[in-house]
């Protein structure tokens, strides 16, 4: 009975140190760069999968690591200062995940492997520079950049895909639309965001999904109706953040929404070459992201 009291706290504060309850929006991540390639679905999209969860899992450890001397002034409930679990434990796990990741990519396609360092790289170099860095934002929205790139190389290699443009295309997007919900995320813990007009970053996956389509001269009503579902969550986010004065905890919601708004945005610039399907896969991602959250604080 003891040991399970005590492995329940230690298990929990692990899965709060993930935040687990993000990784849907790194699956629709994968799944949309796998069909912006033109394959889909298929062995090397499971190993990338895989890899990018480790990779986000790493860094979110190596995030609370890094900060725990700050988090013991901010938020001394996070697991590191509150004595659950150590930082050697963490780093120890969080570099493990990074490399483990690293070497899967690699094994799943060598010509992603460069791809796959330089996410790990470009993890740690965040999570070491991140605190009062103006260019923060944009360096975790490159992480989510690289998920796709990498990702895409991995599923595209041997093959005759020619998807290379959606796919930038896409992480650019992506990069944007972290790089905004980043911004606001910096300041959670003083729960104010002092300015809103970063927020114009969470518009890329509109402008991405309109470049994909190329030459169409209508929009498909996939893309419409999840283009709609992405300013609708956008657009709540944005009024919990104007609320933020005199609704404690509202920056944390508005951050959690825009969080798993990233599946929807996954879905939108998907639209393209999987219509419905990419509009299933944001609505199961952005719901079982908000679910989990539900269970494990995503921010």
């Amino acid at each position: 009975m003891t040991a399970i009291s005590l492995a329940q706290p230690r298990a929990a504060a692990w899965l709060r140190l993930g935040r687990v309850s993000n990784l849907p929006t790194v699956w629709t991540n994968v799944w949309a760069a796998a069909a912006l390639t033109g394959i889909g679905w298929s062995m090397a999209t499971l190993a990338a999968a895989i890899a990018m969860t480790m990779m986000y899992v790493g860094g979110m450890f190596l995030n609370d690591a890094f900060d725990h001397r700050i988090d013991v002034v901010e938020r001394p409930t996070r697991p590191i200062p509150s004595g659950t679990v150590s930082v050697r434990s963490v780093l120890i796990a969080g570099f493990a995940l990074l490399a483990l990741a690293a070497l899967l990519i690699a094994t799943t396609a060598s010509a992603a492997a460069p791809f796959g360092a330089a996410l790990a790289l470009l993890i740690v170099t965040y999570n070491l520079f991140h605190k009062q860095n103006p260019f923060g934002p944009l360096l975790m929205g490159a992480c989510r950049a690289l998920v796709y790139l990498a990702t895409g190389v991995a599923v595209a290699a041997g093959s005759q895909s020619s998807g290379s443009g959606p796919i930038m295309l896409a992480a650019l997007g992506i990069l944007a639309h972290v790089a905004g919900l980043t911004y606001a995320a910096r300041t959670e813990a003083f729960d104010r965001v002092e300015w809103l007009w970063p927020l114009l970053l969470l518009a890329a996956p509109f402008v991405v999904s309109l470049g994909i389509a190329g030459s169409a001269t209508t929009l498909s009503l996939a893309t419409v109706v999840a283009g709609a579902m992405l300013l609708a969550a956008d657009v709540a986010a944005v009024q919990w953040l104007r609320r933020r004065a005199t609704s404690p905890g509202a920056v944390s919601r508005a951050v959690s929404l825009l969080i798993a708004a990233v599946s929807l945005a996954d879905g939108l610039v998907a639209t393209a070459v999987a219509e419905w399907t990419a509009v299933a896969v944001g609505i199961v991602g952005f719901g079982l992201t908000l679910a989990l959250q539900r269970l494990v604080p995503g921010t």
